[in-house]
């Protein structure tokens, strides 16, 4: 009788249910990671929107730099222009209204000029701390690699290009070197149609005794002289209106004509700067000629048959890079080395 009272007793008490409280469990689990993930890619993003900040700034500074040092022989002033040019300009852009400067705790910039050796360059260099913490287990390269640190310290993000005293924190870093290259062809809407002979000496007019090859000093004035024919020492390139919308290539032959398209040169004023092809022979200006090379000058006065005009230095246009040959006279060979072009890019 007891064992059937027990057995009864024993189908009678209610079993414990564990199958809520494992999936209770697992819902929490799967709320926290979702968080943390959520985390991870908020940090992720911010320090991508960073460094790209980062290494705009130091592009910019890196290219801005760089002019100031497109010369054969640049002085110790051109060097001083160069680095203070590429640290302000690298300064002038920020990130969470944080600016890349070095009066910042949270930034560091360095600028290096190189006008010693060839290629001549100005590399920047610039470091930014983040907030982050689950980002903290990730690396980011300059060649957009992704690595993920598995060390119990890996507490920030680390920055290949940081310098050794910020190794242990949460620094991004970023690095630029721009170049300048000599020129072989100039991309459209650089130059005007107006092309003047570099060894023509004419015998009358505001151009009279002047021949353009002699102008080897940047502050020594010239006049470009279209008309009339007898004074002149600049012909127009048949096929440009206007800006020319085709790529020039230094050495290329075109055909030239005679005067000069006024009304294509009624948008400039005093104080402009123009860029101009130039070539050799005398008048009259109505044949195929080669394209030497292409300089810039700035115009000092211009009326109806004139313009004087001062060369323009350096010498930078958006181009193809180069080393263009052609064939002239010794002296015309000294004025273009003088007054060749320059492109200036990236090279890192």
């Amino acid at each position: 009788m007891n064992k059937i009272v027990e057995v009864m007793c024993r189908k009678r008490t209610p079993q414990r249910n564990s199958k809520g409280l494992v999936s209770t469990v697992f819902c929490c689990l799967i709320v926290l990671i979702t968080m943390m993930l959520s985390c991870l890619a908020v940090d992720i993003a911010h320090c991508v929107h960073v460094q790209a900040k980062l290494q705009a700034a130091t592009d910019a500074g890196a290219l801005a730099g760089i002019v100031e040092i497109v010369k054969k022989e640049p002085t110790d002033a051109d060097r001083a222009r160069a680095y203070n040019y590429a640290l302000s300009v690298t300064g002038n852009n920020e990130a969470d209204n944080i600016f890349f400067r070095n009066d910042n705790p949270d930034t560091t910039v360095e600028v290096h000029v190189n006008s010693e050796t060839e290629p001549k360059t100005v590399t920047v260099i610039a470091s930014r701390r983040v907030n982050s913490i689950f980002a903290s287990l990730l690396s980011f390269g300059r060649d957009g690699v992704i690595g993920i640190n598995i060390r119990p310290d890996a507490l920030f993000v680390q920055s290949a290009l940081a310098s050794d005293a910020h190794a242990s924190s949460n620094w991004l870093g970023a690095k630029s070197t721009a170049a300048p290259f000599l020129i072989d062809a100039v991309y459209p809407y650089q130059i005007v149609g107006m092309i003047p002979s570099l060894d023509v000496v004419p015998t009358s007019g505001p151009a009279e005794g002047q021949k353009i090859a002699d102008v080897l000093n940047s502050n020594k004035p010239f006049t470009l002289c279209w008309n009339p024919q007898k004074d002149k020492n600049v012909g127009w390139v048949k096929d440009w209106l206007k800006d020319n919308q085709t790529q020039v290539r230094i050495g290329e032959t075109l055909r030239l004509q005679n005067g000069v398209v006024q009304s294509s040169l009624s948008q400039y004023h005093a104080g402009d700067v123009i860029g101009i092809p130039v070539t050799e022979g005398g008048v009259p200006m109505n044949d195929d000629r080669q394209i030497l090379g292409i300089i810039t000058v700035d115009i000092v006065s211009i009326d109806g048959k004139s313009m004087t005009v001062k060369m323009h230095e350096p010498i930078l246009f958006h181009g193809v890079k180069g080393s263009p040959s052609v064939s002239t006279s010794a002296q015309n060979q000294a004025f273009l080395q003088r007054w060749q072009p320059w492109t200036v890019q990236l090279i890192e």
